[in-house]
Order: structure tokens, then sequence, then C-alpha cells
């Protein structure tokens, strides 16, 4: 892993269970902001960051 601040290389190591148990706990705290702004009738975009900024604006806007 490189810092992006200090541009140093940290070893790292994140085992397959905390990854699933991690992407278990994001999946459901979208669920639940998707569920909200449906019950509030506000459109929910979920934007990834392999996404250039403006594109993702566009797509939004669009």
């Amino acid at each position: 892993f490189k810092d992006s601040e200090t541009k140093n290389i940290l070893r790292t190591y994140i085992n397959p269970r905390l990854r699933i148990g991690y992407k278990q706990r994001l999946e459901d705290h979208i669920s639940r902001i998707a569920k909200l702004c449906d019950e509030l009738g506000v459109d929910f975009y979920c934007i990834t960051t392999d996404k250039p900024i403006f594109d993702a604006f566009y797509d939004v806007l669009k």
C-alpha cells in the first residue's frame, strides 16, 4: 500500500474474512440509505471512486 500523503510504502494485510465482512456492512449501509431516500421521495445516487467525478456529475444531471 502506498500512502497517498507521504508516499511511503506500507505493508498491510487484510484477510478474506475481514474483506467479506466490510463489504457486507458497506452494502447494508448503502441499502439503508437508499431505502430512506426512497421513503423521503428523494433521489439517491451511488457513485464509486473509479469513475471520474465529472462523468458522475454528468450522469446525475442528464
